[in-house]
């Protein structure tokens, strides 16, 4: 239960197995801020497509609560900058969303306006937003998205935020309308049960457009706000999102509830969690999920239902919303079930979920979740069907600990969780694994120990991973960020078609994408070196370097860390030497003349042979001639091969 492996990797903070060339790098934790008495929520971590990032959290400056992000440019993280700088009142809820070249987007809530109603006094509560661009120093001036998303209380709004592409987002939030703490007309389905709407609102060229509630019904209670069922957002490279949400049905049960979004325009309510199953209905809340938004939108979401009554299993399912190009495009392809666990010892927590498309393909994804202290992990087949991931041995899980996920476009992926390491310690487990099948485990803490919380995991797309989480006592929390970084993207070589002289050998490559900047290539034939840290994306080899006849070259990419990818082999087929003449004499008076070539072949037209008493002929690879008399003849034989390799060839037969 205790490998010695993960065992050392605890006691030193963050241990690494020893990767494979094309193996992802987990770089050791950084504390980012405290521990500090000042630290008070983790707000989450943001990587876009060029690995670039952030993460956010709440810091008391000056007393009062406010919203401090860090950017991640460059593999490096910046010192704290200040978001909400115009803003006097307290900042809470911020959450994160990350675009190209260090571009950050922060929403929070924070107080609009102090009420007085009847005799007592509300604060009312409004969603802003701030932006950092690319090169700029730190955020520019707040934004109001929503002026009023609570009376009373600045919590369970629960903010998601995506990024489309460069300047456009969607964010989705609970607006809280009601807390059955006066008489109102309205139905409370069960108690601490609220009334709210679930809002979206587009950012697009610096402003904001609000799109309004889009949930079922704003007159049926909802569940009370938690970490675990505020609504969450996902957007795709085209502008187009999908958004999820937790709200009951009529039979007061939660359900969870997906959207397309296109634009400004709202797609069809969709349920993604069942009312019934196998013949019996549902009657537990759909208490946490998780969704992932491909770029080409095909949406993923992960549900977690409750056992009702003490009695039910406790299941986690899976439903998904094919890519936004896919006819039908709004048909959920139903649940189905990823775990169960009977009571008493259901102790399942909230799932990790991560996806990708392939062209035409299912398409891929990762899934982790904690489940009777344990990691789980399943992926997505060709054909759809679930499967489980093997997991190697490693560190029990925390008991309910929620986990986070990554995904590679290869089909790998990493996985995150609250992990106890040795003495019971409180750590993060990353746990990376590679399309290959090797794998490694990283344990990560702060400065100083203590418990772990508020794990967020978010990817690039491509490999590269920011792991963000609160760690430490309340009066001495720090915020701590960890970098899984990905070697480079496989990219293709291409070589010259066919057959080509020693001169004309020349290599083409596709960049190999990678976060960490600094890519230098090597040339490799015959698994030979050739060449070394060229950082142009073409090479020409010299005729020392290729020889003749047929050979394979390859590229190795190279990052700043090291972390190397090699190219698939490319077929060279190289021909450096002119054709080969031979001249016999078969009979009395009769020569022979046959030109032969080994690599590209002989170029049969441009042949030529003259045999010394007039008589020429062209245009063939043997020739054969008769003579009329006795003598001695010169014979002249031009050749060449198809790459253009010539040959000048003077004999001297004797005719009897």
């Amino acid at each position: 239960m205790r490998p010695a492996a993960w065992i050392a990797a605890a006691l030193a903070g963050v241990a690494l197995a020893s990767p494979a060339p094309a193996q992802a790098l987990i770089t050791p934790p950084v504390t980012l801020a405290g521990p500090s008495s000042e630290i008070l929520d983790f707000g989450g971590v943001a990587m876009a497509p060029d690995g670039s990032g952030g993460v956010v959290y709440t810091k008391v400056v000056g007393g009062v609560p406010h919203i401090v992000a860090h950017r991640f440019l460059r593999g490096s993280w910046s010192g704290p900058i200040r978001v909400d700088a115009d803003q006097p009142y307290p900042g809470s809820q911020p959450r994160i969303a990350a675009g190209r070249g260090g571009e950050l987007l922060v929403v929070w809530v924070t107080q609009v306006a102090t009420l007085k109603v009847g005799s007592a006094t509300k604060v009312r509560y409004g969603l802003f937003s701030a932006k950092i661009g690319r090169g700029a120093k730190g955020f520019g001036p707040s934004q109001l998205i929503d002026p009023e998303v609570s009376d009373g209380s600045d919590v369970g709004v629960d903010p998601s935020l995506s990024a489309t592409a460069t300047s456009q987002a969607i964010v989705a939030y609970r607006a809280i309308t009601y807390r059955f703490d006066e008489a109102r007309q309205a139905a409370q389905l069960r108690p601490g049960d609220v009334l709210a709407d679930i809002r979206v609102a587009r950012f697009k060229e610096d402003r904001w457009s609000r799109l309004g509630a889009i949930n079922v019904s704003q007159e049926l209670s909802a569940r009370p706000p938690s970490a675990t069922n505020g609504p969450k957002v996902g957007a795709g490279v085209d502008g187009g999102a999908v958004v999820a949400w937790q709200e009951p049905d009529q039979s007061g049960a939660a359900r969870i509830y997906l959207r397309r979004i296109f634009g400004t325009v709202l797609g069809p309510i969709l349920q993604a969690s069942p009312s019934t199953w196998q013949g019996e209905p549902v009657t537990g809340d759909a208490d946490a999920f998780s969704l992932a938004v491909t770029p080409l939108n095909q949406a993923r979401v992960a549900v977690r239902v409750a056992g009702a009554g003490g009695a039910a299993p406790v299941r986690l399912f899976l439903n998904t919303l094919p890519a936004s190009f896919e006819i039908p495009s709004n048909a959920l392809a139903g649940p189905q079930q990823i775990f169960s666990a009977p009571p008493p010892s259901a102790n399942i927590g909230p799932p990790g979920l991560a996806a990708y498309e392939k062209g035409g393909e299912e398409g891929l994804l990762r899934l982790g979740f904690v489940a009777n202290g344990q990691i789980h992990q399943s992926a997505v087949e060709e054909d759809g069907r679930l499967t489980p991931v093997a997991a190697p041995p490693g560190p029990p899980a925390q008991a309910g600990a929620e986990a986070g996920a990554a995904l590679n476009p290869d089909g790998s992926g990493t996985v995150a969780y609250p992990a106890l390491g040795p003495d019971q310690r409180q750590m993060v487990a990353v746990r990376q694994e590679s399309a290959s099948g090797a794998e490694q485990l990283a344990l990560l803490t702060g400065g100083q120990t203590g418990s772990i919380g508020q794990l967020r995991v978010d990817g690039s797309g491509k490999g590269d991973a920011l792991v963000g989480f609160r760690q430490g006592e309340p009066g001495r929390f720090q915020i701590v960020a960890d970098w899984v970084s990905a070697p480079p993207a496989s990219f293709r070589v291409k070589g010259p078609k066919g057959w080509a002289p020693p001169r004309q050998v020349k290599l083409r490559w596709e960049r190999a994408e990678t976060a960490v900047g600094g890519v230098t290539y090597s040339v490799l034939v015959g698994g030979r070196t050739v060449k070394q840290k060229l950082l142009r994306r073409s090479f020409r080899l010299s005729p020392g370097m290729v020889g003749g006849g047929r050979q394979s070259a390859r590229v190795l990419a190279t990052d700043a860390l090291g972390q190397q990818v090699l190219s698939k082999p490319v077929k060279l087929r190289v021909d450096g030497e002119p054709p080969i003449v031979q001249i016999s004499e078969s009979a009395p008076r009769r020569v022979t003349v046959r030109v032969r070539d080994a690599g590209s072949g002989i170029r049969a037209k441009a042949t030529l042979v003259r045999f010394g008493d007039g008589v020429e002929e062209s245009g063939g690879s043997k020739f054969g001639h008769l003579y009329e008399r006795r003598g001695r003849f010169q014979v002249l034989v031009r050749a060449r091969d198809r790459v253009g390799n010539r040959t000048v060839r003077r004999f001297e037969v004797r005719a009897r």
